[in-house]
């Protein structure tokens, strides 16, 4: 019985490679993800049966990744669409005659993208970046500008679906150069169309959450699992003032850019002089999917101290 396992095991380590494995050790290829996807650098480590592993040049990782998904840069002089192939004789440069000489096309510049209309699509989101830094997403000199324009437009507009970690289209922004938290963050906390000021008005019943915390006892640690409690009520009235549970002042609106601290679009009030004196932010809580919530977020440090409001 023993040996039997002995052979077994020892079999799954004897696997044929290949007897002319298509790329070699060093090698430096180009890999797309998807036919229209941005060429990416990549590097062979090795080959073996599992396939090619391969290491990212142009960003940490490494993994396996299928031999077809692989080609070798293109040579000097040949059309972008001929790339060679593992085994392919290389393409002969293609050259213009000499009485049609190449003429360059203009550059086209990317279409301004409405400002007020309806939330945004997954597509719109990529064609924005793919219009703009589609040709170098990674090290485009505008892609800063690219980023923040996208996300102050996500935040005027919202988004009408709901961003997943690990899903095609996230997958599919990193490629495109949204890997910045800043468009992921944008995206989850702008679901829907934006809330007006009015919106915020009326009587919120707050909930506090408790962190996690780990305290040692008789020797041994244990962690005090996070947890809510109700925290009383915040009234804000249309004539611009609050009542946050006795304490009573005023609030003015806030602008774009104080609401884009917390990746916020929408309407959003400052209460002023409130809870231990601060200010403190008001926003839409747009993540849930169902029901009215809000954000009450100390000014200056935003979610480290927060409550949560419901209605």
């Amino acid at each position: 019985m023993h040996r039997l396992t002995v052979l077994l095991f020892a079999s799954l380590f004897m696997l044929p490679l290949p007897a002319d494995p298509p790329f070699k050790p060093g090698e430096v290829l180009e890999m797309r993800r998807w036919p229209e996807a941005q060429a990416e650098r990549v590097q062979v480590v090795r080959v073996d049966s599992y396939g090619v592993f391969v290491k990212w040049l142009d960003v940490m990782g490494e993994s396996y990744v299928p031999a077809e998904k692989l080609r070798r840069p293109r040579k000097a002089g040949a059309p972008e669409s001929v790339r060679e192939a593992p085994g392919a004789a290389a393409p002969q440069p293609v050259s213009q005659p000499a009485s049609q000489p190449a003429v360059a096309k203009p550059a086209v510049a990317a279409p301004p993208p409405a400002q007020d209309g309806p939330p945004m699509s997954q597509q719109e989101i990529l064609d924005y970046l793919k219009t703009r830094i589609g040709s170098d997403p990674w090290r485009h000199p505008k892609k800063a500008e690219t980023v923040a324009g996208l996300a102050a437009l996500i935040r005027k507009r919202g988004v009408n679906f709901r961003y997943q970690t690990g899903s095609d289209f996230s997958k599919r922004l990193v490629d495109s150069g949204g890997n910045e938290s800043t468009i992921p963050f944008a995206i989850q906390d702008n679901f829907g169309p934006p809330n007006t000021v009015g919106w915020l008005h009326g009587t919120w019943n707050l909930i506090k959450i408790a962190p996690a915390v780990d305290y040692e006892k008789g020797g041994w640690i244990y962690r005090r699992m996070e947890f809510g409690a109700t925290n009383g009520t915040l009234r804000i009235r249309p004539d611009g003032t609050y009542d946050w549970n006795g304490v009573k002042g005023k609030y003015r609106v806030a602008t774009e850019d104080e609401s884009a601290l917390s990746y916020r679009g929408g309407g959003a009030l400052i209460l002023l002089a409130a809870k231990t004196g601060y200010d403190w932010i008001v926003l839409k809580d747009r993540k849930p999917e169902s029901g009215d919530w809000i954000d009450v977020q100390e000014y200056k440090s935003r979610g480290t101290l927060q409550e949560h409001g419901t209605r």
